[in-house]
């Protein structure tokens, strides 16, 4: 779903690097909008938003809200129902997909929910309502103005398909991983995948994490300690992407992580939790190709 509408969206808006916004996108306050009037899943929109420069969309504050929810009305063609807005719970705590700190709330009377995750503005009130991961939503992005929001905030690799995965790899849905016990600091580690025609580690759901992370107990022989993994922050929106490009959207991190100065990730064998580490630190470390 996710590559057919951005193939179809994007042969819609042109870039132009001179102007403030990209063609077709909205200018309201220093931030620019770009309002997707298509329902996918909450990560879904996340990923779009990260190929577009931006995140899904943090509401600023009552003017702000007014303006986005007005506009909303106009380019969803609807006077109720609800969009996604960028805020998601992560360790039991709502946070901005931007990584701003959260100092306007507008929760609608009863509301969030217990174990629901995302977050959804009401179209009729500009009101906020937690939201299943079931659910699909149109979305709005944004980004800040005089940005080239086409540009992706964090580097995107094209994944290797087919024959980069071979008979001593270990196989979970479309992905193969391999594992290397050889202690190497963080990009040496990452070139090792690469020169193998991988990356390191991707995941795409918590039974892979827990399939390798057993798999790695054996591979390295230990019980407690971390390796590498392809996750890593982007400096600018604060945001952990993929190695792939996609935003993260699994919450795995052990307590009190990430630590704001790093930004490369190891996963912990004895829980398959993960954390941020030095990037000069010696791992081993798992790499993993795509099959379609």
């Amino acid at each position: 779903m996710l590559s057919s509408l951005i193939l179809s969206l994007l042969s819609v808006f042109l870039v132009n690097a001179d102007v403030a916004c990209n063609y077709g996108d909205t200018e309201f306050d220093g931030y620019c909008y770009q309002f997707v009037n298509q329902r996918v899943l909450y990560p879904d929109a996340q990923a779009y938003c990260a190929t577009q420069g931006g995140t899904v969309v943090r509401i600023r504050g009552p003017t702000d809200a007014k303006w986005i929810v007005s506009t909303a009305i106009t380019e969803f063609q609807a006077t109720y129902g609800n969009f996604w807005i960028g805020l998601h719970k992560e360790e039991d705590q709502f946070i901005w997909d931007d990584g701003a700190d959260i100092s306007y709330l507008n929760w609608a009377a009863g509301y969030p929910f217990s174990g629901y995750d995302y977050v959804g503005a009401q179209l009729s009130n500009a009101k906020w309502i937690s939201v299943a991961s079931s659910k699909t939503l149109p979305f709005v992005c944004y980004y800040e103005k005089g940005q080239n929001g086409k540009q992706s905030t964090t580097s995107v690799v094209t994944e290797p398909v087919g024959s980069v995965c071979d008979e001593s790899d270990l196989l979970l849905e479309n992905r193969c991983y391999s594992f290397n016990p050889t202690l190497l600091s963080h990009d040496r580690a990452q070139q090792a995948c690469e020169a193998t025609g991988k990356t390191l580690a991707i995941f795409d759901d918590v039974a892979q994490i827990n399939f390798v992370t057993s798999t790695a107990i054996s591979e390295f022989a230990m019980t407690y300690g971390t390796f590498w993994i392809g996750l890593k922050k982007n400096e600018k929106t604060g945001n952990f992407y993929w190695a792939n490009g996609k935003i993260n959207t699994l919450k795995r991190w052990i307590p009190g992580y990430p630590f704001q100065q790093q930004s490369v990730v190891s996963l912990q064998v004895s829980n398959g939790k993960w954390k941020t580490s030095d990037q000069t630190t010696s791992l081993p470390s798992v790499c993993s190709g795509y099959l379609q």
